[in-house]
């Protein structure tokens, strides 16, 4: 959704972040540091690399509305775990211009009241793949 608009195609083993998604991380029970803490080090490190197997390189969406260091920082250690890369993107909020302004096109699906979501209204957007 923040990528709406930016022709950013997602890579395989990509994992994207924002400041949203690193709180989220946090309160999880795959935080990296809750982990060491909880099973030591080896074991939080060998588990992470079986979670995150095939995903290396992970993308913090900066729009520009939040200070994007605490998410590096929190993130390097499992970037570094897993031999990745980390790389900061432009985010826009193209979608919610689209959303205010009553455009609706391939970023907007709009379902009427009592209205049933199609699967085919995904057709064209890429998953996350993983890498081999």
């Amino acid at each position: 959704m923040l990528l709406s608009g930016s022709d950013v195609k997602r890579p395989q083993g990509a994992i994207f972040l924002t400041d949203g998604w690193m709180h989220f991380m946090q309160a999880s029970a795959l935080d990296y540091n809750r982990m060491i803490k909880e099973k030591g080090r080896q074991q939080a490190d060998e588990t992470l690399r079986k979670i995150y197997r095939g995903f290396t390189d992970f993308y913090i969406i900066d729009t520009h509305t939040y200070d994007t260091t605490p998410v590096k920082e929190y993130i390097m250690p499992l970037v570094e775990l897993l031999g990745g890369t980390l790389t900061s993107i432009d985010g826009k909020y193209q979608v919610l211009y689209k959303l205010l302004d009553g455009t609706r096109d391939r970023d907007v699906i709009s379902i009427p009241k009592g209205g049933v979501l199609d699967i085919s209204e995904f057709d064209g957007l890429r998953p996350a793949v993983i890498k081999k």
